[in-house]
């Protein structure tokens, strides 16, 4: 029967040692569904649910892993001497990972992203840039991690767990990449996922109505995201200040005597976005910089895209690279999966994530010259996901109908709720003079045939909402579901070019 306990992050990385496990064979796992054998180490936390200390004998006896360290429980007694107490193992999970992995962010360079929109693609095109610029650069996110182009899966949060961190952190490190761009989300930010990792540059988007659900309210939601304006490594800063709240991130980086660039339209901006022309095939953009005149064509859309590729300009500027070799580095960026990502053209079908009502406005504004350009008219395909924020649902109905010609409501993710409950909720933000626009399908296949198969060939139809998502949660139930492929198949179906 075991009694002792260890004390510290010292002791324990000690005892690790003493017992033969190292970084390089063998890994720190916190959920127990992924345990994959003896070399594995199983941090035994209890949760809000669920206590997984009582599987601790079992998972040996099982060999689903060699080692368990558990949070010390005096009321607590294991069978085997492989069975580690902690004391305050919770506590310590962040320093015992970077300990473990020996420090990996130490050894590179770690940007980090924050904002409410933005994350995704702003980490994205800063890796493609960097390795176009002659770096080897890797990407951690909501859509996995490692080489922009070639991501892993992981566990399907934006910022995974502080142990997933920094395992992730040694693996890159051991395959050679000298620069992290990682999502940096707000309640990763919250749940102190990214403690101990070495930050060196923070860059933030916007901040605009998302995660209120967790958060409570706006103020709560922002306090979040200063966590990265004060983080304790933080060497520089880049901050879009085309909004209240990144003027508030500024202030607080240079309170610290942090050097930050501030990014945006308005004037004063150190980095300056001065124009956006629309092309047909993309957009040139204009940028003033250290007084200079700076343009460059892209083939991405959109004008918020235009202020994610100023923000990635001077993220690179910061990091010393010269802007005659940034601008054809940026050229050469491609949007993410599920990102304004063109599926056919007749009609023409965009897959985008917007899922905040200020994401889907900015999408439905980017889409509507393009609509007018085809002399057609802008159709949009969205839903809400259920057990979360319900406040941005009427307000998601009223700018679907505000910006959009057609509007398709239905399902997205409805999870626990009542699919046809969210629906009533997001109609309820309609504006009655608008009513004729809006038509409800729940299904969410169907909306995609009704949209994708009844508009022209000159319209624009936007699928909003789940973007890179390959799955529909319905109740416990997990549905395999791909906007893009049900485009594509609606679309060949019409005898359109998918």
């Amino acid at each position: 029967m075991i009694s002792a306990y260890l004390h510290s992050v010292t002791e324990v990385l000690a005892e690790l040692h003493e017992r033969g496990f190292y970084a390089d064979c063998s890994g720190l796992v916190t959920d127990h569904r992924r345990l994959t054998g003896p070399q594995d180490v199983f941090l035994a936390v209890p949760g809000e649910k669920f206590d997984p200390r009582k599987l601790a004998d079992d998972l040996l006896r099982e060999q689903r892993c060699g080692l368990v360290l558990v949070d010390y429980d005096d009321q607590r007694a294991y069978q085997s001497a492989s069975v580690v107490p902690v004391l305050n193992l919770k506590t310590m999970l962040a320093e015992l990972a970077f300990g473990y992995y020996e420090t990996p962010s130490d050894a590179m360079t770690v940007i980090a992203v924050t904002g409410t929109n933005g994350k995704t693609t702003v980490t994205r095109w800063l890796a493609q840039a960097l390795n176009a610029l002659g770096r080897k650069a890797a990407v951690i996110g909501t859509l996995g991690f490692g080489a922009p182009d070639d991501l892993k899966a992981h566990t399907g949060l934006t910022t995974p767990d502080v142990v997933g961190v920094h395992h992730i952190l040694h693996e890159l490190r051991q395959a050679q990449f000298d620069t992290v761009c990682l999502e940096a989300s707000s309640i990763g930010l919250e749940q102190r996922r990214l403690a101990c990792v070495s930050i060196d540059v923070a860059a933030y988007t916007n901040l605009s109505q998302d995660h209120l659900d967790y958060h409570g309210d706006m103020a709560a939601y922002a306090r979040s995201k200063l966590i990265l304006a004060s983080w304790p490594t933080l060497r520089s800063a880049v901050v879009n200040v085309d909004d209240a709240f990144g003027l508030e991130f500024q202030a607080l980086v240079k309170s610290r005597n942090v050097e930050c660039v501030s990014v945006g339209r308005s004037h004063g901006a150190d980095c300056q976005l001065l124009d956006v022309a629309h092309l047909e095939n993309g957009q040139r953009i204009q940028l003033k910089i250290d007084d200079a005149l700076t343009q460059f064509e892209t083939t991405v859309i959109g004008d918020f895209n235009a202020d994610n590729m100023a923000l990635v300009f001077a993220v690179l500027k910061q990091l010393g690279h010269e802007a005659r070799n940034i601008l054809p580095a940026l050229s050469s960026v491609t949007p993410p999966p599920g990102r304004m990502q063109p599926i056919g053209d007749k009609p023409a079908v965009i897959v985008d994530y917007a899922h905040t009502p200020d994401a889907l406005e900015k999408a439905l504004q980017t889409l509507r010259p393009f609509a007018e350009k085809r002399k057609g008219k802008l159709w949009v395909v969205f839903g809400c996901g259920g057990d979360r924020d319900r406040s941005k649902r009427p307000l998601m109905g009223a700018i679907a109908a505000e910006h959009a010609d057609v509007v398709l409501i239905t399902s997205d993710n409805p999870r626990s709720e009542s699919p046809q409950a969210i629906v009533d909720e997001i109609r309820s933000g309609v504006d009655a003079r608008l009513e004729e626009k809006v038509r409800i399908e729940v299904d969410r296949v169907t909306a995609i045939e009704i949209a994708v198969c009844s508009a022209e060939d000159r319209d624009v139809v936007l699928l909003a909402g789940k973007g890179h998502e390959d799955t529909q949660t319905v109740g416990t139930q997990v549905i395999p579901h791909s906007d893009a492929q049900c485009a594509q198949s609606f679309l060949a179906r019409r005898g359109a070019h998918a």
